[in-house]
């Protein structure tokens, strides 16, 4: 074989590689600690971009896309039209309880008279999916049941990153979610 097409064929095949790997999956870094103790603020995570619609389960983390002009007011501008990494908790057809969640500029209680915790009833339409983070953030449980087309991707796998080594959680995520004082997830 002649040596112009050996080396014709050793570029072009990484080349393929990479163009079919890219097709197929996504990287995407976690920013803040809404996923804590799951994912850390600095990691990376690589997921599937094409995947049927029948493989979303409860418990799945989905990359979605929150879209630049997603009604209502709870959604602060910055973070329209950007990723966000949140578990599924609710299928279409389900009916989801939460606490009521208020946004902290309002003056709106979030307990009755009795000081009972007031409760959301949502009720995840068809085609639709409901999306909660591990720790408080913007999710489901403040703006509703998400669509599925802006769902861009399935969570595959966790890259660590050295950005957040030694760093720990805020430490109301640490009393939220009983961590011990040293965050081990983030090391």
């Amino acid at each position: 074989m002649p040596s112009g097409v050996i080396i014709l064929a050793c570029t072009l095949l990484p080349l393929l590689f990479l163009t079919f790997a890219r097709s197929l999956f996504f990287l995407v870094q976690v920013r803040g600690w809404s996923m804590y103790p799951t994912f850390c603020n600095g990691d990376r995570v690589l997921a599937l971009r094409r995947w049927p619609a029948r493989w979303l389960r409860r418990g799945q983390i989905v990359v979605w896309l929150l879209p630049s002009d997603w009604p209502g007011s709870l959604v602060p501008e910055p973070m329209r039209g950007s990723f966000l990494i949140k578990r599924i908790t609710g299928l279409p057809g389900d009916t989801i309880v939460t606490p009521r969640l208020e946004p902290a500029s309002s003056n709106i209680a979030s307990t009755d008279p009795r000081g009972h915790k007031k409760a959301q009833v949502w009720h995840v339409p068809r085609n639709h999916y409901f999306v909660q983070g591990e720790s408080p953030g913007l999710d489901s449980a403040l703006i509703g049941p998400i669509p599925i087309h802006a769902i861009r991707g399935l969570a595959l796998l966790r890259l660590k990153s050295g950005a957040t080594h030694g760093v720990p959680a805020p430490e109301y995520l640490r009393t939220l979610t009983d961590m011990e004082p040293r965050n081990e997830a983030c090391d």
